[in-house]
C-alpha cells in the first residue's frame, strides 16, 4: 500500500467548536485550483515517520494540485493516490467543514495561508487560479485563534487529591457536547487535541518535534496546571534519537510567556479555552481534580 493511503487512512474523528463569524474583506472563495506549498504529518500517539517514509511522501505530494470546481465536484492531477477525493461531489457544512464521500475535511483560513486537513496531515496550499462564478466563501479563523500576545491565564494552584483518569468512576465531560457511551475518555481527548490544530501555526512547525501536555480538570470544571515540555526528535542511522525532553516551567510556577514558543502559546491558549466548561470526574460519587495527559507529535517536510 502506498505510504501516503497509508497515513491517511488513519481517520481522525474530531470535535470542532468554532463560534460563527460574520464574513470579513479580501475573501477567500474556495472554488479554484490550489496547489501544495508545505506539509506536516500529526500525531496524538508519538508515531514517526521513517526516512523512508518522508521521502515517499514527498513524491507522493510533491506538484501536487486540487480543483475544486464550480459544479461541486473535486478532483487532483494525482488520482491513482487521491482517488478516493478524485471526482467527487463536495460541500461545504459548519466552519470550513468540506464534506466528501461522507467524510469532513476542515479547510483553515489564518492570516493571508491555506491549509487543508487532510486526515492526519496539514497541507498548507496556495490558490494558484480563481473562477469567476465561485459562490463558497471560506470563513477565516477569528482574532482568538490567531493572537497569542494576550492569553488570560490561571497561576498554578496547589489542589488536594488528584486522580488519573483510569482511577475514575466517571470521566470528565464537555458541557456543551454530548458524549456517547461507547465514546468516553476518546471524545474526551479529541475535544482537547482537535482544538488544537485549529489553534497552531503550522507554517511554523519545525522538521519534528513532540509536545507534552499535562492539565487538571477541577473539581469545579475549571482547568489550571497547565503544563508543557518539548523534545526536538531527530534522526540517525539508527532511527529515532529522542533528547532530553525540555521542561518549560515548574509545578507550581506562574507559566513565564517568554519562555514559549509561538506554537506552544497556541497550545496552551487551545486548552484554558476550556477552563469553566468541563464536568468535573467522578470518584465514588464525589467531583474530584482529574490530571489530563496529551501528547502531539507534529512532523514537518
Amino acid at each position: 500500500m502506498n505510504i501516503l493511503k497509508f497515513l491517511c487512512s488513519v481517520f481522525l474523528s474530531f470535535i470542532f467548536i468554532v463560534p460563527s463569524l460574520a464574513q470579513e474583506n479580501n475573501s477567500v472563495m474556495l472554488e479554484g485550483q490550489w496547489k501544495l506549498v508545505d506539509w506536516t504529518y500529526i500525531s496524538f500517539v508519538g508515531r514517526s515517520l521513517d526516512e523512508r517514509e518522508r521521502q515517499e511522501i514527498n513524491e507522493s505530494l510533491k506538484g501536487l494540485v486540487f480543483d475544486f470546481r464550480l459544479d461541486q465536484t473535486i478532483s487532483t492531477n494525482k488520482p491513482d493516490i487521491f482517488n478516493f477525493l478524485d471526482n467527487k461531489m463536495y460541500k461545504v457544512e459548519g466552519f470550513n467543514w468540506i464534506e466528501i464521500d461522507n467524510h469532513s475535511f476542515d479547510f483553515l483560513i489564518r492570516d493571508n495561508r491555506s491549509f487543508f486537513l487532510l486526515r492526519n496531515i496539514m497541507l498548507e496550499l496556495e490558490k494558484i487560479k480563481d473562477y469567476t462564478g465561485a459562490k463558497i466563501e471560506l470563513k477565516k479563523l477569528p482574532e482568538e485563534f490567531i493572537n497569542t500576545s494576550k492569553i488570560d491565564q490561571k497561576k498554578h494552584e496547589i489542589l488536594d487529591k488528584v486522580y488519573t483518569i483510569e482511577e475514575l468512576d466517571v470521566f470528565p465531560k464537555y458541557t456543551l457536547v454530548e458524549f456517547t457511551d461507547n465514546c468516553t475518555v476518546y471524545c474526551l481527548y479529541n475535544l482537547f487535541n482537535r482544538n488544537m490544530i485549529s489553534y497552531i501555526d503550522f507554517s511554523k512547525v519545525e522538521k519534528d518535534i513532540s509536545y507534552f501536555i499535562s492539565f487538571i480538570i477541577d473539581k469545579s470544571g475549571g482547568i489550571s496546571n497547565v503544563k508543557i515540555k518539548h523534545r526536538k526528535n531527530k534522526m540517525t542511522n539508527k532511527g529515532n534519537r529522542y533528547p532530553k525532553i525540555t521542561v518549560q516551567w515548574e509545578t507550581n510556577e506562574k507559566i513565564p510567556e517568554s519562555q514559549l514558543s509561538e506554537i506552544e502559546l497556541s497550545i496552551l491558549k487551545s486548552i484554558l479555552t476550556y477552563d469553566g466548561d468541563m464536568i468535573p470526574g467522578v470518584k465514588n460519587g464525589q467531583n474530584v481534580n482529574t490530571e489530563i495527559n496529551l501528547e502531539l507529535r507534529l512532523i514537518s517536510d
